[in-house]
């Protein structure tokens, strides 16, 4: 049991995307979610499989700290490289960008919009 909310906002946050996205897979019937970790410890905290890997979405609070930003986007590029995937979704409190890394493209998300679904 914890009283201290601000700890907690990154925790909440994922556990919100997770009700989302499960409610999304329900209504599909052909999404499955999936958390990814490889052998050096790079981990994605969804991964959405129909029929082979559709998406790949991190989430977390603020990106603003920059060992934060490099350990989520770390995370995504191994698992792009590894599924073959073009892009990857990070999904954070209000930062709505995009980059470019190596070919690849991160596209940061805030939860508002995706809660919405307005994509």
């Amino acid at each position: 049991m914890g009283f201290r909310l601000s700890d907690n906002r990154g925790r909440i946050m994922e556990s919100v995307i997770f009700i989302e996205l499960y409610k999304r897979s329900l209504t599909t019937h052909t999404t499955d979610l999936y958390y990814w970790k490889d052998r050096t410890g790079a981990e994605v905290d969804f991964l959405l499989f129909e029929k082979g890997v559709k998406e790949l979405i991190q989430v977390t609070w603020d990106i603003g700290a920059e060992d934060t930003k490099k350990r989520e986007i770390r995370g995504l590029l191994r698992a792009m490289e590894a599924f073959g995937l073009k892009s990857g979704k990070v999904i954070t409190y209000d930062r709505e960008d995009e980059e470019g890394i190596g070919g690849r493209r991160i596209v940061f998300y805030p939860l508002w919009r995706f809660l919405l679904d307005i994509q």
